[in-house]
């Protein structure tokens, strides 16, 4: 029963707006069957600032539905307002499918962080500064948050904060450049490396591990091997364990450098978890295939990410996939 309409099944639209909303309606005749406010008494949506998302900025990151939670099923959502003395807040909701209403018990929940280990201020959250654009990812009872920046204001960096479904209590916490170094002329101040994918969620592999890109931002190609020392990932595709959310492997274009300096993010496009696929032997493949910016289309193996190679990245040749090493795979132009 869906607001108290006619039990029996409904096809239900659900509707998340900048101004903060939320409305459930019925797929089938646009009866509204409920619509309610995310907004707190005095607060109201942040008014943009600029011309990167206007004119105000409430729920952006698409949200995600566990019809297995609770009474009548969840909607999990990211809420973004403000105060207008200064306060700027990012609040994770846990709604009920059937009444509009936040869960009993469960939320919302303010979402900060805190300090990880790193430089300040780019190893602490800023509400001000970060906006979470990349749809939440529901996975295995967790609720994955990413964030990235809103027109590049600084201090910021990447994220990705997990909250347990069920409580919607802090499970996990990555930032993807802890410490900008080495800063670029673009952002000068060290900052970087957000997840925003184009408002796409991370993807998933049947192994449970997330792939995410990241933005324009630091990273060390002074590197010899292994993973930076610095842990800045700018400009880079990433798989990370769950539920901790390590970086178990990597890879970063070759020249991550120009990209970081001319505003070329690879993480402006998204991963996409290819279904596996055999070669001529009968060898099964585990691939990535991603773009960003730079028009360039990467296949990646997922097993094997390629990490960083300063000597450039390997082009495909034709057809011939099969008879190359093909760990990071320029695939072509996208002119």
């Amino acid at each position: 029963m869906v607001n108290g309409q006619s039990q029996g099944t409904h096809n239900v639209l659900y509707v998340a707006t900048e101004h903060d909303s939320l409305y459930a309606f019925d797929a089938d005749t646009g009866v509204l069957y409920w619509q309610t406010s995310l907004l707190p008494t005095g607060e109201s949506p942040v008014q943009a600032n600029c011309s990167d998302l206007v004119p105000e900025i409430g729920i952006t990151a698409t949200p995600v539905i566990d019809k297995s939670a609770g009474a009548n099923g969840t909607i999990f959502v990211v809420a973004f307002s403000t105060d207008g003395s200064g306060g700027y807040f990012n609040r994770l909701h846990a709604i009920d499918l059937a009444t509009g209403n936040d869960q009993t018990g469960i939320g919302p929940v303010l979402i900060n962080p805190g300090t990880v280990s790193g430089t300040s201020p780019l190893n602490t959250f800023n509400s001000t500064n970060q906006r979470g654009r990349a749809g939440l990812l529901l996975l295995n009872g967790i609720i994955y948050t990413s964030w990235g920046s809103y027109c590049d204001s600084s201090p910021f960096s990447g994220w990705i904060i997990a909250y347990y479904e069920n409580s919607l209590s802090q499970a996990a916490v990555f930032d993807s450049n802890p410490n900008g170094s080495p800063p670029s002329s673009f952002l000068p101040d060290g900052s970087g490396s957000g997840i925003w994918q184009d408002g796409t969620a991370p993807a998933v592999d049947s192994n449970n591990n997330i792939y995410v890109l990241t933005g324009n931002g630091p990273f060390d190609t002074n590197l010899t091997g292994g993973f930076p020392t610095n842990s800045d990932y700018g400009d880079s595709a990433l798989k990370l364990l769950t539920p901790s959310l390590s970086v178990s492997d990597y890879f970063t274009p070759f020249d991550q450098q120009t990209a970081a300096a001319g505003d070329l993010d690879l993480g402006s496009g998204a991963a996409v978890v290819l279904p596996d696929i055999s070669d001529t032997t009968g060898t099964p493949h585990h691939f990535l295939v991603t773009a960003g910016k730079d028009s360039r289309l990467y296949l990646l193996d997922r097993d094997n990410l390629g990490k960083f190679n300063s000597g450039g990245d390997l082009i495909l040749p034709g057809a011939a996939w099969g008879h190359t090493p093909w760990r990071h795979l320029v695939l072509s132009r996208l002119f």
